[in-house]
């Protein structure tokens, strides 16, 4: 064996089926690193070499997850996923080792829970039986449960050990295909189920394939348990990117899929995240991310973001009824989705698929990819990444001052090479490049066929704030080569509002999130303009009209209209005694309502959701939605738009971006209070 097939992507799989066989090994320097040995369950579970290297198969590698797919005694298939990218152990020769467990994870269970082996993962099958009058019509039966093994793999000498679990011929992945039969007469069923694990860059793609077997149609639903790790590390609660949303509570979304009650929430979420908050970095490895809709996923029909001390003890249960009241961050954050049952015809196959992994980047899986996923012999297609910080930290109160990279990935899953592959950013008002002659296009060529340590190539663009507009800005990375494949990675930015404005002569419904000292704090005096040359003004829902505030102080937590006076688009700048407002140290920030509409506005330079807003109803706080009903308030906010300067609509599902003003109806005096500012990079000084 060659020191090349070492380095490539799947060199741990490479080894393991070829250098063990040959009895051949990689090059070693002399002083190989110590490696700490493998946890009870690793050693046991029927596939692993306790050789010099550490091999273990099918325990696979590409630079940025480890993956582990095994049984957890005779009948229940787990995953764990640890992260791999910086944490091989290299040593003088270039040879790699390394030593997976104890490196922070992506996917794993609690080891000695229920067993001496993690979970992690587990699958359920949902199979209609119209003899099951007891049941509904169902049966239930797990995967691999006691299904027969159709597949048998032999991992080489000297071991010469075999296992039900196999390596895709390209290395990207494990599959284990078992005959799942069971059932008499119109009950019967033969189900051919795989699980399908495949490297998606820094994800994985999870998919459980059925295949009917039998001579008549089955109706046939999956429910899957995920186990993110984060929460090991030091992870935070549930985290729903798109509005910003912290599941504070066992919370489920979609239909009454396997639940006895119905869900509050019918939307299900397209992506979730959970960070280690330990970490003190802005954006790391140490985050969990699983997409649920689009990019090729199969959208489950509910999903709950629960507890895995409830979930696994139930996991051979269809039916599985979230407790809200449950605190989420105290347990073992789970994530559980369910399929509804669908017809299979006989020789049929039906694919669910979710994706888990590392949350660094924003993912677009290509057209041909999502039209033509992984399978065992051949894959097509790319995946397209954007990486940046989560959010861009003040630095003096000011955004713009400071520069961000972001950096594109495309990374080729294709059996063949991808030539004239190009990356193409487009930016939102609120960023801009760095460099004034920077531009757009990224040329990145003709990366390896998948497998291949050039399969992946990379290039990026550095950015900065405008102070145009803030909050959370998505930045759009289009991805293509020359066979006209394409894709798309958003990632959304958490943009803070500085000292930095544009003023113009069209009116801006502005909030200001500072605090001033020495006194000045008139708009002249905050931005240097000359008086005369801009008007302030502001609603008084007390004599319901407006009041010119140029003269008076400005104060956050309250919004302005701000015109200029023929001066056209002016960029100004607070002063330097103006300090951004940290709620994060202050706390909550109180701001009085009075009956009618009032003009107010985000206290903080960061974005908020609109849900987390709450107000004083003595002795208690209650929350946004709570108001809504007992009617406090009315259920329609409203923010104006600069470029059509018309209004538009938020709900308790929006987003107050920072910088804007806000409309808000009492129907009374009212206390309300902004929340902390949440997410990484979030950085107030």
């Amino acid at each position: 064996m060659s020191l090349k097939v070492c380095v490539k992507r799947g060199w741990l799989a490479v080894l393991a089926l070829a250098g063990v066989a040959l009895g051949v090994m990689c090059p070693a320097a002399a002083q190989a690193p110590v490696l700490p040995t493998p946890p009870t369950w690793m050693t046991d579970a029927g596939l692993y070499f306790g050789d010099p290297a550490h091999i273990i198969t099918p325990f696979l590698t590409n630079r940025y997850l480890w993956l582990w797919q095994y049984f957890r005694g005779a009948n229940q298939t787990s995953i764990e996923v640890w992260r791999s990218d910086a944490q091989y152990l290299f040593n003088a020769a270039g040879t790699a080792y390394a030593a997976p467990w104890g490196f922070p994870k992506i996917v794993s269970g609690l080891p000695g829970f229920l067993s001496d082996r993690p979970f992690g993962s587990h699958v359920l099958l949902h199979i209609d039986d119209p003899t099951a009058t007891a049941t509904q019509g169902f049966v239930n039966a797990e995967y691999p449960g006691t299904g027969t093994n159709k597949l048998t793999c032999i991992y080489g000498t000297p071991t010469n050990q075999s296992g039900s679990v196999c390596i895709f011929p390209n290395f990207n992945g494990t599959f284990a295909p078992f005959i799942l039969t069971g059932g008499t007469g119109a009950g019967a069923y033969n189900l051919l189920v795989d699980e399908h694990v495949s490297f998606a860059r820094d994800l994985l793609r999870v998919e459980i394939r059925v295949t009917n077997q039998g001579g008549s149609t089955r109706r046939v639903g999956v429910k899957e348990l995920l186990d993110p790790a984060v929460d090991d590390e030091g992870g935070d609660l549930f985290f729903l990117p798109q509005n910003r949303n912290r599941l504070l509570t066992e919370t489920d979304f979609g239909r009454a899929v396997g639940t006895t009650i119905p869900p509050k929430n019918p939307q299900i979420p397209s992506e979730w995240e959970i960070y280690d908050v330990t970490s003190g970095v802005s954006f790391d490895s140490l985050t969990n991310k699983g997409i649920l809709v689009g990019n090729g996923a199969t959208t489950p029909d509910r999903v709950v973001f629960g507890n895995g001390l409830d979930l696994f003890p139930q996991r051979a249960n269809w039916v599985y009824d979230v407790d809200t009241t449950l605190p989420a961050q105290l347990n073992n954050e789970t994530v559980a989705l369910w399929w509804d049952a669908v017809p299979v015809q006989a020789g049929q196959t039906r694919i669910f698929a979710t994706y888990i992994g590392r949350g660094g980047a924003a993912h677009g899986m290509s057209s041909f990819y999502v039209a033509a996923p992984p399978n065992i012999t051949q894959s097509q297609g790319f995946i397209g990444a954007a990486e940046s910080e989560f959010g861009w930290p003040l630095f003096n109160g000011d955004a713009d001052t400071s520069t961000h990279p972001v950096t594109a990935f495309f990374q080729n899953e294709a059996n063949t090479p991808s030539p004239n592959s190009v990356a193409l950013i487009t930016l939102p008002d609120s960023i801009t490049f760095a460099d004034p002659t920077d531009t757009p296009t990224r040329d990145l060529g003709t990366p390896d066929p998948v497998g291949l340590l050039s399969d992946e190539i990379s290039d990026g663009w550095t950015l900065r704030a405008t102070g145009f507009e803030a909050g959370i800005s998505p930045v759009n990375v289009l991805f293509s080569n020359a066979f006209g494949d394409t894709s798309v990675a958003t990632r959304m930015i958490n943009v803070p509002q500085g000292r930095l404005y544009r003023f113009q002569d069209n009116y801006q419904m502005l909030t200001f999130p500072f605090t001033f000292q020495q006194g000045a704090n008139d708009p002249a005096s905050v931005f240097g303009v000359p008086a005369g040359s801009f008007i302030v003004q502001r609603y008084n829902p007390i004599i319901n009209a407006y009041d010119d505030v140029t003269l008076q102080p400005l104060q956050p937590g309250l919004s302005y209209f701000v015109r200029m006076l023929g001066l056209g688009d002016t960029m100004v700048r607070a002063s330097n005694n103006a300090r951004p407002v940290d709620v994060a140290s202050t706390g909550p920030f109180r701001v009085q309502l009075h009956p009618g509409w009032n003009m107010v506005g985000d206290p903080s330079p960061y974005a908020v959701p609109v849900r987390e807003i709450q107000f004083l109803a003595p002795p208690l706080f209650i929350s946004f939605d709570q108001a809504v009903s007992r009617g406090y308030i009315r259920p329609t906010l409203y923010t104006f738009n600069r470029k059509t300067l018309l209004y538009e609509k938020l709900s308790n599902d929006s987003i107050v971006q920072p910088g804007r003003g806000v409309w808000i109806f009492s129907t009374r005096e009212l206390v309300m209070t902004w929340p902390q500012p949440y997410g990484p990079g979030v950085v107030v000084n």
